[in-house]
């Protein structure tokens, strides 16, 4: 009997004291007899929900037979689908386990954990019910999207990539513009520019003018990361002219946030500043998350425009809800965004401690990240004056960049942070990195370098255009 216990126990937990006792045909009171053994054991717990269990040693047809009558038992108490859905899939009833889950996806009463697993259980049983692609592609897709908010990036490429060929019209153009995000979250915007192309070709195809517009405004960026910069403003003119005719609401809310990463990236920071503000004050109330990370956008552009202190209390602010909602990439943010300010108000010992935390958050969580934290971390040293130390991190920063186009943007930066970092001082090289720099577009970065210049070389007309230079972009 105890053995059963644990089984039923294990198949869809937590099950009620009263649903086993039905199960097994016995009393509750041999049922809870049982369970005390059994916690005593460390083979089960119990809680006001019912009781849990792990593992079970009975035969396969056993267990089945007990998932059949306990599917029974928890559908006649109105049990919640995921739960009944899993003993289904237990009993092998894939087909009706497949329609459970695919209800509880969309239950509002459960937690995100519990709709990401009633995704990822609704794709298992779907396949075990033998479903065309076509009916689970949705669902894996839906999948990516949820692993991607973990940080799971490669599972979820995984599950796009299965996805996609069993997809057609707007929502295959959909999933190659989620594709392209994948791709820009590991810094692969080459591979990401590629996809957005395919996109935009059945987007067009298709007669889908709104979703044209937001794909090219998010190729903008992917385009200013590849150093095309007059390509990047004319993607962005047409794409706007697209969202603003023809688009939704919240397609010219994303849209205005791609042309603000872009002016983030290549340095225009008091433009920047504004299109984030604006973005900030059209974002739901209750999306603390989504406030939060535009709150740590806005601090990074006030940095360099100048504003310490008012991105300081957005940094505290989104930090606090970082905390309190357990958001690992809040907490990479902020910490970036601290190092950057501390680099551009000259603060050394500030910079480095924070550049430090971030190198150690990224290790931990994002390793797609280790160049930027090593770039970030390299420009606090030089601050510091240990060229030594820096170097050392510059030369991690380009073992963990891409090579090629995907790499390039941040590899002229840390080629700028070498020269910079050099033991002499090398003329020609600095001139031809800034050179590249300023024709990839990449102004703040071009900004810092022509400073350094006309210090290293004592040429006051490179001073002037530097000062020129950051006037122009609000730095």
């Amino acid at each position: 009997m105890k053995d059963e216990i644990e089984a039923v126990a294990s198949i869809a937990p937590p099950v009620p004291i009263a649903v086993i006792a039905e199960v097994l045909g016995t009393s509750a009171d041999d049922v809870v007899a049982a369970v005390e053994e059994l916690e005593a054991e460390g083979r089960a717990e119990s809680s006001r929900q019912g009781v849990t269990a792990w593992q079970t040693d009975i035969s396969h047809a056993r267990l089945t037979a007990l998932a059949s009558r306990l599917a029974t038992a928890l559908a006649e108490r109105d049990a919640p689908p995921l739960q009944v859905g899993r003993a289904q899939l237990a009993a092998g009833e894939a087909r009706a386990a497949f329609d459970l889950f695919t209800t509880a996806m969309t239950d509002e009463s459960s937690t995100g954990e519990e709709r990401f697993e009633a995704t990822s259980l609704a794709i298992d049983a779907g396949r075990d019910a033998r479903l065309p692609m076509r009916q689970l592609a949705p669902l894996l897709v839906a999948r990516a999207r949820a692993l991607r908010t973990r940080g799971e990036t490669d599972a979820a490429v995984a599950d796009i990539e299965a996805a996609t060929p069993h997809l057609s019209g707007e929502d295959l153009v959909d999933a190659y513009g989620f594709a392209a995000a994948l791709h820009d979250d590991r810094q692969h915007p080459s591979d990401g520019e590629r996809t957005i192309a395919m996109a935009l070709l059945v987007a067009e195809r298709e007669g889908l003018a709104a979703k044209v517009g937001s794909l090219l405004t998010f190729q903008g960026r992917l385009l200013a990361r590849l150093g095309f910069d007059a390509e990047t403003e004319r993607v962005f003119e047409r794409g706007m002219q697209l969202v603003n005719a023809h688009g939704t609401d919240l397609q010219r809310h994303y849209a205005s946030l791609n042309q603000a990463w872009t002016d983030l990236d290549r340095g225009w920071v008091a433009r920047a500043e504004n299109r984030y503000a604006a973005a900030r004050a059209r974002t739901a109330g209750d999306d603390r998350i989504a406030q939060a990370e535009l709150d740590i956008a806005i601090a990074r552009a006030k940095f360099p425009a100048g504003d310490a202190s008012g991105a300081i209390a957005l940094l505290d602010s989104a930090e606090a809800t970082a905390h309190e909602t357990d958001a690992p990439v809040l907490r990479f943010l902020a910490t970036l965004a601290r190092a950057e300010g501390a680099i551009v108000f000259g603060q050394p010992m500030e910079a480095v401690a924070a550049s430090d935390e971030l190198v150690a958050i990224v290790d931990e969580s994002f390793p797609a990240w280790k160049n930027r934290a090593a770039s970030v971390q390299a420009r606090a040293l030089l601050l510091a004056q240990r060229p030594a130390d820096a170097r050392d991190a510059i030369r991690r920063g380009f073992e963990s960049t891409p090579r090629g186009a995907n790499g390039l943007r941040l590899r002229t930066e840390l080629e700028a942070l070498a020269v910079m970092a050099g033991e002499r001082w090398d003329d020609e090289a600095a001139a031809d990195i800034a050179d590249r720099l300023l024709q990839g577009g990449w102004l703040l970065a071009a900004v810092s370098l022509l400073t350094e210049r006309a210090k290293r070389e004592n040429r006051p007309e490179l001073g002037r255009a530097a000062a020129a230079l950051a006037h122009r972009i609000g730095a």
